[in-house]
């Protein structure tokens, strides 16, 4: 699957950009620190950036596949379903942090208006 800029960059830089931007922290579903406190990135402590941000999302993504080095690949070089996977990881994240992805809106709220008559 060849994913373009343009696609990576609104899907996923929209939603990183409003973590970052709206958030001084960010909560990682499903992981925990030894202590069993959460695991927490705090904006300025451990990333300064969106990137930063973005290659942590997809360094905590288990599903999603790293070099022999750890480090991710990049979106560019990965299959429609790894994507697909990253998009639900996302979408807990989004949700863990008190957010969601637009299209999950748009379609909830038409779920509503269609059935809550």
């Amino acid at each position: 699957m060849i994913i373009s800029k343009k696609f990576q960059g609104k899907f996923f830089g929209d939603y990183v950009n409003d973590l970052f931007k709206n958030y001084g922290q960010v909560k990682i579903p499903d992981f925990v620190w030894d202590d069993g406190s959460p695991v927490l990135l705090i904006k300025h402590e451990d990333y300064g950036d969106v990137d930063r941000l973005r290659w942590y999302l997809k360094i905590f993504d288990t599903s999603f596949p790293k070099k022999q080095s750890g480090e991710p690949y990049s979106m560019r070089d990965v299959g429609s379903k790894i994507v697909s996977r990253h998009i639900d990881f996302m979408r807990t994240v989004l949700i863990e942090n008190g957010s969601s992805f637009l299209s999950d809106d748009q379609e909830w709220k038409l779920l509503i208006e269609q059935y809550n008559r």
